[in-house]
């Protein structure tokens, strides 16, 4: 898998170097909205970093040799954060 990975970085690698490198003159515009446009999608970009980050923080944790402890039971929390204490 780790080779997969590999080489689709290469190939996006060489891609964005070619379509770099291989560029002519340009007879073109950037209006504010464009602009706007590219700030968008860099801000959204982080956005989802940061989701995608949240959400598998403890594989993170877990991969760099930090174990959070298992055993917490956080199945009889109600709303405001209190320890349900009633008898079933």
């Amino acid at each position: 898998m780790l080779n997969i990975a590999k080489k689709s970085l290469a190939v996006v690698v060489f891609a964005f170097l070619f379509l770099f490198v291989s560029y002519g003159q340009a007879f073109a515009y950037l209006d504010p909205g464009t602009g706007s446009m590219i700030l968008q999608g860099i801000l959204g970009g982080l956005a989802a970093t940061a989701v995608a980050g949240k959400i598998y923080w403890r594989r993170i944790k877990g991969f760099f040799g930090f174990k959070e402890d298992m055993d917490k039971d956080y199945t009889k929390v109600d709303v405001e954060g209190k320890k349900d204490d009633r008898k079933k």
